[in-house]
């Protein structure tokens, strides 16, 4: 679906390219002296999270020879972080431009 969403061909250069791309997302820890919590309408002070706390995919056989049906592979799973969650739930949320998107 996320291939689909960026408009990129359906090559494992695209598969390739948004694993690589993920795995950055989870190393990547967010620093704050301060959030805001839209559900209390206050400021709570924020040490640090991560965007993207795990990521789990299969939706490519990842070299296991046999493997000709799609629907064999367990559903591909991305959890966010906590902070992130509770901040895209309470509504904290910018639509994205994919307009100006490139073709892979």
């Amino acid at each position: 679906q996320l291939r689909e969403i960026l408009g990129w061909s359906q090559g494992g250069k695209s598969y390739k390219r948004i694993e690589e791309a993920l795995m950055k997302w989870v190393s990547v820890t967010i620093f704050f002296t301060s959030w805001w919590d839209r559900d209390t309408d206050r400021w709570k002070n924020v040490k640090g999270f991560h965007i993207v706390d795990s990521v789990e995919l299969n939706d490519y056989d990842n070299g296991r020879i046999g493997r000709t049906k799609q629907l064999d592979l367990p559903i591909s799973k991305i959890r966010l972080g906590e902070p992130i969650h509770q901040s895209l739930t309470s509504g904290n949320m910018k639509r994205l431009n994919l307009q100006g998107r490139r073709a892979l």
